[in-house]
C-alpha cells in the first residue's frame, strides 16, 4: 500500500519469506553417524519457513520425524494460521535444549544415529508463543517438543 505521498504505508504487512533445507546443511559430524537408511530423521527448523525462517544450518537441527511432527501439530500450525489471518501481533521464541547425554527417547537401533553422537542431538525444543488479536484478547503458550522416536 502507498499513502497519498507515494510512501509505504506504515500498516502495511509484509509477509516472511524462510526456505526448504538448503543443501549441504546436515552438520558436519552428521555423515558419519547418520543411520542407513535415514527415516526416522530431518532437519528440523526452529522457526518455520512458511514464518520466515531460513533453510540454513543456523535455523536447523536434526530431530526426529516424531518431533518435527510434534512441532507442526502444537506450535507451527497454530502460529502459520494466526499469520495468515492477519491482524494480530505473533511473539514466538524457541530454544532447542542439549545436554551432555542426548536425547532419552530414542531406540539406539540402526535407524538412529551412532550413539557415540547423542551428545550433538537437541534433547527437544522448548518453545514459547504469544498472540495477541486486541487489548482484551491474547493466547500466551509455553510447549515442549521432545526429540523422541
Amino acid at each position: 500500500m502507498r499513502d497519498l505521498d507515494g510512501g509505504v504505508d506504515q500498516h502495511q504487512r509484509v509477509r516472511p519469506s524462510g526456505t526448504e533445507p538448503q543443501p549441504g546443511t546436515w552438520p558436519g559430524w552428521w555423515a558419519a553417524a547418520a543411520p542407513q537408511p535415514n527415516t526416522h530423521w530431518v532437519r528440523g527448523h526452529l522457526l518455520n519457513h512458511n514464518l520466515g525462517g531460513p533453510g540454513e544450518q543456523r535455523n536447523l537441527t536434526p530431530i526426529t520425524k516424531t518431533a518435527n511432527s510434534e512441532h507442526h501439530n502444537n506450535v507451527e500450525k497454530v502460529l502459520k494460521q494466526a499469520a495468515a489471518l492477519g491482524g494480530s501481533l505473533i511473539g514466538y521464541k524457541v530454544v532447542a535444549k542439549y545436554d551432555s547425554t542426548g536425547p532419552t527417547g530414542l531406540k539406539g537401533d540402526a535407524s538412529d544415529p551412532n550413539r557415540s553422537m547423542w551428545d550433538k542431538l537437541t534433547l527437544g525444543f522448548q518453545c514459547e508463543y504469544v498472540i495477541i488479536i486486541d487489548h482484551d484478547n491474547q493466547v500466551a503458550v509455553n510447549f515442549w517438543v521432545e526429540n523422541k522416536r
